[in-house]
């Protein structure tokens, strides 16, 4: 009994209530898919990572802090973010659109492959198989010239056939 009549006071635990976390969440989050709608159509730009969105704003070290009170700026990145893979067959498709502007659309795999800056030992599953079947059937499709007959003609053809 004694011991519990001298014993210290409680220390209460200390709340630092200076930012309030739900608003700076929506402010970021707000900016953040402002970037994202800058840069979805856009096909050179490096990999949009966490890290490349937070560059974007300068609060890199402040969503690494802090980012478990930040749920909104999670959820973003779980679903903008890209993937290695991602990355990878959106380099793939950047070299092909360009190709096909210069009408350069018979290329061997392994120069797409080095425009894309892709090596054989760090490319993953999904751009191996991009180089593998569809990039090879593009190539023959573009290839082969084809002869388009008029509206009309297709329809009078395709009526006699039904």
């Amino acid at each position: 009994m004694q011991l519990l009549q001298h014993k210290p006071a409680t220390v209460k635990n200390y709340v630092n209530r200076r930012v309030d976390w739900g608003v700076r969440d929506r402010q970021l989050v707000k900016q953040f898919l402002v970037i994202e709608a800058e840069s979805c159509e856009v096909l050179e730009l490096p990999r949009r990572s966490r890290a490349w969105f937070c560059n974007q704003l300068g609060v890199k070290s402040l969503v690494e802090k802090k980012l478990n009170k930040l749920p909104l700026c999670n959820a973003f990145f779980i679903r903008y973010s890209e993937s290695i893979e991602e990355y990878q067959t959106r380099r793939l498709a950047c070299i092909m659109a360009e190709l096909t502007q210069r009408n350069e659309h018979i290329r061997p795999v392994c120069e797409i492959e080095r425009f894309a800056g892709l090596s054989r030992q760090r490319s993953r599953k999904p751009a191996r198989e991009i180089l593998r079947m569809d990039i090879p059937a593009w190539q023959r499709i573009e290839s082969v010239p084809v002869e388009r007959t008029p509206k009309s003609d297709w329809s009078d053809q395709y009526q006699k056939m039904v």
